[in-house]
């Protein structure tokens, strides 16, 4: 492998390498992999919401933090727990 020239310094040098080294080294490429396959990423749970005066089912996006919401049909206010 030809050498590139740098302007840097000796430190800077020396992250570049070990960081290029460890690219190269495929070192990179296993630790992704351990990374995806160790996940433990918590799917979404969806939870049916609906009016408890008309019981029509709300269908917008309840988000993160959101303590009510109101019902599209007859506009009572929905606690969300």
């Amino acid at each position: 492998m030809e050498e590139t020239p740098f302007d840097v310094k000796d430190w800077e040098a020396n992250v570049i390498g070990r960081f290029f080294s460890y690219i190269m080294g495929e070192e990179a490429d296993r630790d992704i992999a351990t990374i995806k396959w160790n996940s433990t990423v918590a799917a979404p749970t969806l939870k049916l919401v609906r009016c408890s005066r008309c019981s029509a089912p709300y269908t917008r996006e309840v988000y993160r933090g959101q303590t009510s919401v109101q019902c599209e049909y007859c506009g009572t206010q929905i606690v969300v727990q």
